[in-house]
């Protein structure tokens, strides 16, 4: 839906440096571990149907067509000290600077436009705030992955947060943010 915009964006913030990309998505169908690694080949199909992850791989494709790609599934657990401590490993696994991590994360879903704004702006708040405890707990009203988005505050922190775009399409608040 907006893969246009999504490679724009890319392209907008494109480097030569990027060597890896590693993709953050929802486990929409909610089954298997906290944490999915997409090489992980007892999970392939889920992998393979989870567009969180296939739909950012594409697009990362077109953008960075050389870059070595994986990825992460996150199922809802509600569990933010695990998520603390997979991304610091990630920390080591992976030289920030040559590595672009994305994360396909839908914000509130099946609401009014209203209500998505005002739960939104909680979500917002609820991560620029630090407070996990409550963003951990958020559910699909709020947004789909709130554990994705702990996982890039503990990888990036907060203070460069940017969000260039937002859109509200078919019940669904989507963000571009940039860290």
């Amino acid at each position: 839906m907006f893969n246009g915009q999504i490679i724009e964006l890319l392209r907008k913030h494109q480097s030569p440096n990027i060597k890896n990309i590693v993709i953050f998505g929802t486990n929409h169908q909610d089954v298997g571990p906290l944490i999915i690694s997409v090489a992980d080949p007892s999970f392939q199909s889920l992998i393979s149907t989870e567009h969180s992850y296939q739909n950012t791989f594409q697009v990362a494709k077109v953008v960075y067509p050389r870059v070595s790609v994986t990825g992460y599934l996150f199922r809802p657990g509600h569990d933010y000290p695990a998520v603390f401590k997979f991304a610091d490993s990630l920390k080591t696994a992976f030289d920030p600077s040559t590595t672009l991590f994305l994360a396909s994360v839908d914000f509130a879903h099946y609401l009014d436009e209203l209500t998505s704004l005002q739960n939104d702006a909680t979500t917002l708040d609820l991560l620029t705030s630090h407070n996990y405890p409550s963003l951990s707990n958020l559910t699909s009203t709020h947004t789909d992955c709130p554990d994705c988005l702990i996982a890039m505050a503990r990888l990036f922190g907060t203070d460069h947060l940017l969000i260039p775009s937002h859109t509200y399409q078919s019940a669904t608040s989507y963000f571009f943010m940039t860290w």
